[in-house]
């Protein structure tokens, strides 16, 4: 007796669990309701004003250089050295730009794949056209290279609302052929904005006369690049 009713309370329990498993799978299961286009739906973030910044100092600016480099460049210029402070990347947070130089013992380092930065030549950098829907990137091309005694412009990335001063602010970029005459710091003009596009967010470029031509380096998204004005 205790083996048939072994085997029928095993009988008993398949056929609930079939019955159960066979519910799961018929057209009366409960169907998971879609997200609604509200729910789904990604709220702007409210982005609160830049902090003020100071301009920089001679030390702040050399220790900061420094701390990156490690003596690979050397600011140029003396008293009249070009410091430059704007919210070039367009991220709500001040960047640093300045006029260097590589050491000539240390032109190896500088154009490392390995180093904590980028080389740049924003007059070759690929601009996507924005008229068209379908874009097919170029293939990359040899890297830029910074040429012994050549004037660069470093440009540090700023982050949170210290900006540049933040301790976390390494992203770097070295720029070639981009130390012009009567730079400053403006906004995107109206020629730059109709053949770019319109920016994502606000930002500043940097307005210079480089090789006879007025024009501007701004932030891509991706690179710096020129702008013939």
């Amino acid at each position: 007796m205790h083996v048939f009713s072994r085997i029928y309370l095993g009988i008993s329990i398949g056929t609930t669990a079939c019955v159960l498993l066979s519910g799961c799978n018929s057209g009366n299961r409960a169907v998971e309701q879609p997200i609604t286009v509200e729910a789904a739906t990604v709220k702007a973030v409210e982005t609160t004003a830049m902090k003020p910044i100071s301009p920089p100092t001679r030390k702040e600016t050399e220790e900061r250089v420094a701390r990156i480099f490690h003596g690979d460049v050397s600011i140029v210029g003396g008293r009249q050295a070009m410091v430059l402070i704007g919210d070039f990347n367009g991220d709500s947070s001040m960047d640093l730009a300045v006029a260097v130089r590589p050491n000539p013992a240390k032109l190896r380092e500088v154009n490392s794949a390995l180093a904590n930065w980028t080389v740049q030549d924003p007059h070759h950098s690929y601009v996507a056209p924005k008229d068209k829907s379908v874009v097919v990137v170029p293939p990359i091309g040899k890297p830029a290279e910074v040429k012994a005694g050549e004037p660069l412009l470093v440009v540090i990335h700023g982050c949170g609302a210290d900006g540049w001063r933040d301790p976390l602010a390494t992203q770097t970029y070295l720029l070639t052929k981009a130390i012009g005459s009567g730079a400053k710091v403006a906004k995107p003009s109206q020629a730059l904005a109709k053949d770019f596009g319109p920016f994502p967010s606000p930002r500043d470029v940097i307005s210079e006369t480089y090789a006879g031509k007025h024009g501007v380096i701004y932030w891509t998204g991706a690179a710096y690049a020129w702008h013939a004005e």
